[in-house]
Protein backbone atom coordinates (compact mmCIF):
# COMPACT_ATOMS: atom_id res chain seq x y z
CA UNK A 1 0.00 0.00 0.00
CA UNK A 2 1.39 3.36 -0.95
CA UNK A 3 0.52 6.85 0.28
CA UNK A 4 -0.61 9.66 -1.97
CA UNK A 5 1.73 12.53 -2.68
CA UNK A 6 0.03 15.90 -2.59
CA UNK A 7 0.08 18.33 -5.53
CA UNK A 8 3.31 20.32 -5.35
CA UNK A 9 4.33 23.72 -6.62
CA UNK A 10 8.01 24.34 -7.28
CA UNK A 11 9.79 27.70 -7.04
CA UNK A 12 11.81 26.61 -10.08
CA UNK A 13 9.64 24.29 -12.21
CA UNK A 14 11.19 21.03 -13.30
CA UNK A 15 10.32 17.79 -15.05
CA UNK A 16 11.09 14.47 -13.37
CA UNK A 17 11.31 11.22 -15.33
CA UNK A 18 11.15 7.81 -13.62
CA UNK A 19 11.90 4.31 -14.84
CA UNK A 20 11.11 1.77 -12.12
CA UNK A 21 8.08 0.22 -10.44
CA UNK A 22 7.93 -1.87 -7.29
CA UNK A 23 5.84 -5.02 -7.08
CA UNK A 24 2.20 -4.37 -6.09
CA UNK A 25 2.59 -0.64 -6.57
CA UNK A 26 -0.61 1.28 -7.24
CA UNK A 27 -1.18 2.61 -10.73
CA UNK A 28 0.35 5.98 -9.98
CA UNK A 29 0.51 8.33 -12.91
CA UNK A 30 2.12 11.69 -12.50
CA UNK A 31 0.79 14.24 -14.94
CA UNK A 32 2.80 17.30 -15.80
CA UNK A 33 0.95 20.42 -16.85
CA UNK A 34 3.43 22.26 -19.01
CA UNK A 35 3.47 25.86 -20.03
CA UNK A 36 3.91 24.94 -23.66
CA UNK A 37 2.68 21.43 -24.32
CA UNK A 38 -0.40 20.89 -22.16
CA UNK A 39 -0.89 17.54 -20.41
CA UNK A 40 1.96 15.07 -20.52
CA UNK A 41 1.85 11.73 -18.62
CA UNK A 42 4.83 10.41 -16.68
CA UNK A 43 5.90 6.80 -16.30
CA UNK A 44 4.36 4.97 -13.36
CA UNK A 45 6.48 5.03 -10.23
CA UNK A 46 6.54 3.14 -6.97
CA UNK A 47 6.88 4.84 -3.62
CA UNK A 48 8.39 3.48 -0.43
CA UNK A 49 5.51 3.42 2.10
CA UNK A 50 7.78 4.99 4.71
CA UNK A 51 8.56 7.92 2.42
CA UNK A 52 6.39 11.03 2.37
CA UNK A 53 7.28 13.83 0.01
CA UNK A 54 5.98 17.34 0.48
CA UNK A 55 8.13 19.45 -1.78
CA UNK A 56 8.23 23.18 -2.09
CA UNK A 57 11.77 23.72 -3.26
CA UNK A 58 13.94 24.89 -6.10
CA UNK A 59 15.57 22.62 -8.66
CA UNK A 60 18.73 22.15 -6.60
CA UNK A 61 16.76 21.01 -3.57
CA UNK A 62 14.61 18.70 -5.69
CA UNK A 63 17.75 17.21 -7.23
CA UNK A 64 19.15 16.54 -3.75
CA UNK A 65 15.93 14.89 -2.55
CA UNK A 66 15.68 12.57 -5.53
CA UNK A 67 19.39 11.72 -5.29
CA UNK A 68 18.89 10.82 -1.64
CA UNK A 69 16.03 8.41 -2.28
CA UNK A 70 17.47 7.06 -5.51
CA UNK A 71 19.48 4.44 -3.62
CA UNK A 72 16.28 3.24 -1.96
CA UNK A 73 13.18 2.46 -4.03
CA UNK A 74 12.57 5.53 -6.14
CA UNK A 75 14.61 5.83 -9.33
CA UNK A 76 14.80 9.25 -10.91
CA UNK A 77 16.55 9.04 -14.26
CA UNK A 78 16.42 12.64 -15.41
CA UNK A 79 15.53 16.18 -14.37
CA UNK A 80 14.66 18.66 -17.09
CA UNK A 81 14.02 22.38 -16.55
CA UNK A 82 12.17 24.70 -16.85
CA UNK A 83 9.03 23.30 -18.45
CA UNK A 84 6.74 21.97 -15.78
CA UNK A 85 4.50 24.37 -13.94
CA UNK A 86 2.88 21.93 -11.51
CA UNK A 87 2.30 18.25 -10.87
CA UNK A 88 -0.76 16.18 -10.21
CA UNK A 89 -1.18 12.47 -9.67
CA UNK A 90 -3.89 9.92 -10.11
CA UNK A 91 -4.28 6.42 -8.71
CA UNK A 92 -6.54 3.54 -9.69
CA UNK A 93 -6.94 2.49 -6.08
CA UNK A 94 -7.13 4.24 -2.72
CA UNK A 95 -4.50 3.31 -0.18
CA UNK A 96 -5.54 2.46 3.36
CA UNK A 97 -2.77 4.81 4.48
CA UNK A 98 -4.49 7.86 2.99
CA UNK A 99 -5.06 10.61 5.53
CA UNK A 100 -6.27 14.17 5.52
CA UNK A 101 -3.53 16.75 5.40
CA UNK A 102 -3.06 19.09 8.34
CA UNK A 103 -3.07 22.85 7.79
CA UNK A 104 0.70 23.03 8.23
CA UNK A 105 1.15 20.44 5.47
CA UNK A 106 -0.68 22.46 2.80
CA UNK A 107 2.24 24.73 1.89
CA UNK A 108 0.22 27.89 2.47
CA UNK A 109 1.98 31.22 2.09
CA UNK A 110 1.57 34.15 4.47
CA UNK A 111 -0.44 37.28 3.71
CA UNK A 112 2.79 39.26 3.24
CA UNK A 113 4.16 36.59 0.89
CA UNK A 114 0.89 36.65 -1.04
CA UNK A 115 1.09 40.41 -1.51
CA UNK A 116 4.65 40.13 -2.83
CA UNK A 117 4.01 37.09 -5.04
CA UNK A 118 3.37 37.28 -8.77
CA UNK A 119 -0.32 37.45 -9.66
CA UNK A 120 -2.31 36.45 -12.69
CA UNK A 121 -3.14 39.65 -14.63
CA UNK A 122 -6.83 39.08 -14.00
CA UNK A 123 -9.22 41.04 -11.80
CA UNK A 124 -12.83 40.48 -10.75
CA UNK A 125 -15.55 43.12 -10.83
CA UNK A 126 -18.76 42.54 -8.86
CA UNK A 127 -21.62 44.51 -10.39
CA UNK A 128 -24.18 45.25 -7.67
CA UNK A 129 -23.86 41.88 -5.96
CA UNK A 130 -26.32 41.85 -3.07
CA UNK A 131 -25.21 38.89 -0.96
CA UNK A 132 -22.32 39.54 1.41
CA UNK A 133 -21.66 35.80 1.46
CA UNK A 134 -21.08 35.93 -2.31
CA UNK A 135 -18.71 38.86 -1.83
CA UNK A 136 -16.71 36.93 0.76
CA UNK A 137 -16.61 33.89 -1.49
CA UNK A 138 -15.23 36.03 -4.33
CA UNK A 139 -12.38 37.16 -2.08
CA UNK A 140 -11.59 33.61 -1.01
CA UNK A 141 -11.57 32.36 -4.61
CA UNK A 142 -9.41 35.26 -5.81
CA UNK A 143 -6.95 34.45 -3.02
CA UNK A 144 -6.89 30.75 -3.93
CA UNK A 145 -5.83 31.43 -7.52
CA UNK A 146 -3.87 34.63 -6.94
CA UNK A 147 -5.93 37.04 -8.98
CA UNK A 148 -4.62 40.57 -8.72
CA UNK A 149 -7.64 42.55 -7.49
CA UNK A 150 -11.39 42.75 -6.85
CA UNK A 151 -13.55 45.75 -7.75
CA UNK A 152 -16.70 46.15 -5.65
CA UNK A 153 -19.28 48.37 -7.32
CA UNK A 154 -22.77 49.76 -6.77
CA UNK A 155 -24.60 48.15 -3.85
CA UNK A 156 -21.92 45.47 -3.42
CA UNK A 157 -20.85 45.34 0.23
CA UNK A 158 -17.28 46.10 1.26
CA UNK A 159 -14.98 44.90 4.04
CA UNK A 160 -14.75 44.98 6.93
CA UNK A 161 -18.04 43.22 7.55
CA UNK A 162 -18.87 40.19 9.67
CA UNK A 163 -20.95 38.49 6.94
CA UNK A 164 -18.19 38.93 4.34
CA UNK A 165 -15.63 37.54 6.75
CA UNK A 166 -17.69 34.36 7.28
CA UNK A 167 -16.93 33.19 3.76
CA UNK A 168 -13.74 35.16 3.01
CA UNK A 169 -11.96 33.71 6.06
CA UNK A 170 -9.33 36.45 6.03
CA UNK A 171 -8.92 36.73 2.25
CA UNK A 172 -9.98 40.38 2.46
CA UNK A 173 -6.57 40.97 4.03
CA UNK A 174 -4.61 39.34 1.21
CA UNK A 175 -6.53 40.30 -1.95
CA UNK A 176 -6.37 43.93 -3.07
CA UNK A 177 -9.76 45.57 -3.57
CA UNK A 178 -11.32 48.88 -4.51
CA UNK A 179 -14.83 50.30 -4.36
CA UNK A 180 -16.49 52.24 -7.19
CA UNK A 181 -20.01 53.60 -7.10
CA UNK A 182 -20.61 53.13 -10.82
CA UNK A 183 -19.88 49.72 -12.42
CA UNK A 184 -19.85 51.27 -15.91
CA UNK A 185 -17.32 53.93 -14.90
CA UNK A 186 -15.08 51.32 -13.26
CA UNK A 187 -15.22 49.17 -16.40
CA UNK A 188 -14.38 52.15 -18.60
CA UNK A 189 -11.33 52.93 -16.46
CA UNK A 190 -10.18 49.33 -16.68
CA UNK A 191 -10.56 49.38 -20.47
CA UNK A 192 -8.51 52.58 -20.57
CA UNK A 193 -5.82 50.73 -18.60
CA UNK A 194 -5.63 47.95 -21.16
CA UNK A 195 -7.95 45.32 -19.66
CA UNK A 196 -10.20 43.18 -21.81
CA UNK A 197 -13.66 43.16 -20.27
CA UNK A 198 -15.28 39.73 -20.04
CA UNK A 199 -18.83 39.62 -18.74
CA UNK A 200 -20.18 36.34 -17.41
CA UNK A 201 -23.71 36.56 -18.70
CA UNK A 202 -26.19 34.82 -20.97
CA UNK A 203 -26.44 36.98 -24.12
CA UNK A 204 -27.05 36.48 -27.82
CA UNK A 205 -23.28 36.59 -28.33
CA UNK A 206 -22.11 34.53 -25.33
CA UNK A 207 -19.32 32.02 -25.87
CA UNK A 208 -19.26 28.69 -23.98
CA UNK A 209 -16.68 28.90 -21.20
CA UNK A 210 -14.76 25.80 -22.29
CA UNK A 211 -14.17 27.33 -25.74
CA UNK A 212 -12.53 30.44 -24.31
CA UNK A 213 -8.75 30.51 -24.58
CA UNK A 214 -7.17 33.43 -22.69
CA UNK A 215 -3.99 34.88 -24.14
CA UNK A 216 -0.86 34.90 -21.99
CA UNK A 217 0.22 38.49 -21.38
CA UNK A 218 -3.26 39.94 -21.83
CA UNK A 219 -5.00 41.61 -18.88
CA UNK A 220 -8.58 40.56 -18.18
CA UNK A 221 -11.43 41.77 -16.00
CA UNK A 222 -14.16 39.21 -15.22
CA UNK A 223 -17.51 40.85 -14.49
CA UNK A 224 -20.20 39.09 -12.44
CA UNK A 225 -23.62 40.69 -12.10
CA UNK A 226 -26.45 41.00 -9.61
CA UNK A 227 -28.10 37.80 -8.34
CA UNK A 228 -31.45 38.70 -9.96
CA UNK A 229 -30.77 41.19 -12.75
CA UNK A 230 -27.34 40.04 -13.90
CA UNK A 231 -24.81 42.38 -15.49
CA UNK A 232 -26.05 45.93 -16.16
CA UNK A 233 -26.77 46.91 -19.76
CA UNK A 234 -24.31 49.83 -19.67
CA UNK A 235 -21.58 47.34 -18.68
CA UNK A 236 -22.61 44.82 -21.35
CA UNK A 237 -22.23 47.57 -23.96
CA UNK A 238 -18.55 47.93 -23.03
CA UNK A 239 -17.74 44.22 -22.94
CA UNK A 240 -15.15 42.69 -25.25
CA UNK A 241 -16.55 39.20 -24.74
CA UNK A 242 -19.42 37.42 -23.00
CA UNK A 243 -18.94 33.97 -21.48
CA UNK A 244 -21.51 31.53 -20.16
CA UNK A 245 -21.33 28.14 -18.49
CA UNK A 246 -23.26 25.60 -20.59
CA UNK A 247 -26.05 23.96 -18.57
CA UNK A 248 -28.58 21.25 -19.34
CA UNK A 249 -30.96 21.43 -16.36
CA UNK A 250 -34.24 23.26 -15.74
CA UNK A 251 -32.85 26.47 -14.21
CA UNK A 252 -29.96 27.58 -16.41
CA UNK A 253 -28.84 29.55 -13.41
CA UNK A 254 -26.03 29.18 -10.88
CA UNK A 255 -25.33 30.96 -7.62
CA UNK A 256 -22.72 33.69 -8.18
CA UNK A 257 -20.18 32.08 -5.88
CA UNK A 258 -20.46 28.78 -7.77
CA UNK A 259 -20.35 30.48 -11.16
CA UNK A 260 -17.38 32.61 -10.13
CA UNK A 261 -15.47 29.58 -8.87
CA UNK A 262 -15.97 27.67 -12.13
CA UNK A 263 -14.96 30.61 -14.34
CA UNK A 264 -11.94 31.57 -12.22
CA UNK A 265 -10.63 28.01 -12.21
CA UNK A 266 -11.04 27.72 -15.99
CA UNK A 267 -9.10 30.94 -16.56
CA UNK A 268 -6.47 29.96 -13.99
CA UNK A 269 -5.76 26.55 -15.48
CA UNK A 270 -5.50 27.91 -19.02
CA UNK A 271 -3.04 30.67 -18.17
CA UNK A 272 0.56 30.13 -17.14
CA UNK A 273 0.54 29.60 -13.37
CA UNK A 274 2.52 32.09 -11.31
CA UNK A 275 5.30 30.75 -9.12
CA UNK A 276 4.72 30.84 -5.35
Amino acid sequence: MFPFISTTFFNEPCELLFNQNLDNAGAFQFVAVTTHFGLKPFNSIAINPALRLSLKAGVNQVQSIWTLVQRDTLKCTQIITPKITYYEHFSSSVSSTMKKLKLEELGRISIDEFKEAAKLPVCILLDNVRSLHNVGSAFRTADAFRFEKIYLTGITGTPPHREIHKTALGATESVAWEYAESPATAVQELKNNGYKIIIVEQTTESKPLHQFQPEVGTKYCLVFGNEVNGVREDVIEQADLALEIPQIGTKHSLNISVCLGIVVWEVFRKLQLPRP
